[in-house]
């Protein structure tokens, strides 16, 4: 996992994991203040559609740690430091 802290305030992650059953998968996290972008990218379709299906639970998880969960997104492609450009599919809230 990577983390970055700029002085802004906002914070990053990004998280690379390669379980046998949902194939490459990654997650990117910016926080900034009491919001969250939270980003996938999976090269598997029933991974990507397992993802698209849970970021309404995400947003409630969110909601209950006291953070929105202002834009997500799964992808195809790995997410990049601007995921904001290119999702596959994204949700806005």
């Amino acid at each position: 996992m990577r983390s970055i802290s700029s002085a802004s305030g906002q914070q990053e992650g990004s998280l690379t994991l390669s379980p046998d059953h949902l194939g490459p998968l990654e997650v990117r996290i910016s926080i900034d203040k009491d919001s969250a972008q939270v980003w996938f990218g999976a090269q598997q379709a029933d991974t990507r559609a397992a993802l698209s299906e849970a970021l309404p639970r995400l947003r409630e998880l969110f909601a209950g740690a006291g953070l929105s969960l202002g834009e997500a997104g799964v992808s195809h492609e790995m997410p990049r430091h601007e995921a904001r450009q290119s999702p596959g599919s994204a949700v806005r809230g």
